[in-house]
């Protein structure tokens, strides 16, 4: 990632895994970035949510694959303890939190 200046939003959200706290950074109102952080230092759930943020990122960043694809691939994964009428999982929190920013921002973008 190079050093231009970012802007950024970051939702909470309630997992079964705790809150998770996902940032969305854009450059020119594009996102380009997602940071994750839930749970402590060193637990499972940070570093799997800190590996999807990074992919997330390098889709973001590298390819042509638009935001709404990412949320399908995750959006109704289950774990098995899903929060009742909210996330079903990690991946489904994000997910729900990228359709809002999604939908917040109303993106479309020209290049």
């Amino acid at each position: 990632m190079n050093s231009t200046a970012r802007a950024g939003i970051t939702y909470p959200i309630t997992t079964s895994c705790g809150t998770m706290l996902i940032t969305i950074n854009t450059i020119n109102c594009k996102p380009v970035e997602v940071l994750i952080n839930i749970g402590k230092c060193g637990g499972c759930a940070l570093a799997q949510s800190e590996a999807s943020a990074r992919l997330i990122s390098l889709i973001l960043q590298k390819s042509n694959i638009e935001i709404s694809e990412v949320i399908r691939q995750l959006v109704s994964i289950q774990c098995n303890q899903p929060i009742l009428n909210g996330a079903t999982s990690c991946a489904d929190a994000i997910a729900k939190v990228l359709s809002k920013y999604n939908f917040d921002n109303a993106l479309t973008f020209v290049d």
